[in-house]
Formats: structure tokens, sequence, C-alpha cells
């Protein structure tokens, strides 16, 4: 979340010069991962977008391309991927929000933390950020959920 915060062309130049000097794919998980992690069972695949840019800054043109090749994307490497968004906002704006649904996704997941409620915008649900090393560990997770109520 905190990359979320430096420029986007900026933090893209370093990803990519990254990728290509350690020989690495140009995203955080390589196709095998990915299929092997959902075959697993305990992970499942929702959009995010292409890259890192926060959708408020793009054209609905943009945003509309980024979701569906997204979606498309993880319609290739997973047997079911989750029909929601997570988006590279905090507080995705009504017209951002507007734009995600026409290209059919159900729900979508803010950056903004927080408790699901009956009363959530289901195009801005809240969701609680988990770090590798915490997740890793059930005891830790739900130490961390539990000091989150």
């Amino acid at each position: 979340m905190q990359l979320g915060q430096v420029n986007p062309q900026r933090l893209s130049s370093v990803t990519q010069q990254l990728c290509q000097e350690f020989g690495q794919p140009n995203h955080g998980l390589d196709p095998f991962s990915i299929r092997r992690l959902e075959s697993g069972g305990l992970i499942r695949f929702g959009a995010r977008g292409v890259d890192f840019t926060a959708f408020e800054l793009q054209s609905e043109e943009r945003i509309r391309w980024q979701v569906q090749r997204s979606r498309r994307t993880l319609a290739r490497l997973c047997r079911e991927p989750l029909p929601i968004l997570a988006y590279p906002d905090e507080r995705p704006s009504p017209r951002v929000q507007q734009v995600v649904q026409r290209c059919g996704v159900q729900a979508a997941l803010a950056a903004d933390g927080g408790w699901l409620t009956h009363r959530s915008n289901r195009l801005a649900l809240p969701r609680i950020a988990i770090a590798q090393p915490i997740a890793h560990s059930p005891g830790r997770l739900f130490d961390y959920l539990l000091g989150k109520l």
C-alpha cells in the first residue's frame, strides 16, 4: 500500500529495470505460481488492474482497459477467478466505481481498511491489508485481526 503513494511512472521504471536485471517476469507472480496457488485451494485471485497507477488519475477509457485486460489475463491463468476487483485507490470516487461496474465487476475492494458491514458499498468494500509475515502464521494472523476489532 505504501507503493501506491510513489510516482507510478517511477515505480514502473524501477520495476522493469529490476525484472530485467534478475531475469524475472514483470509482475508479482509468474503464471506457474498463480496456477499452483489456485489449485492448492486456499487462494483465489481477483483482478487489480495492469499497473500500480491509481484509477482516479486515469481516463474512463484507460480504466476500462486496465480492468478488462486484468480480468482477461486472470481468466487465462485461473480456473475460477473471483468476480471482484481490488482498486489501486484508497477511496475510489463514484466516477471510478461506475466505470468499474460497467466493466461487469460485481464487487470491488478499496484500499481503505475496515470491516464489512451491511451498509458497505459493494463497489468500495473495505479490506485489511495483511503482509506475508503475518499471513504465514495463523497465530500472528489471529492476533493481528483481533487487534483490528
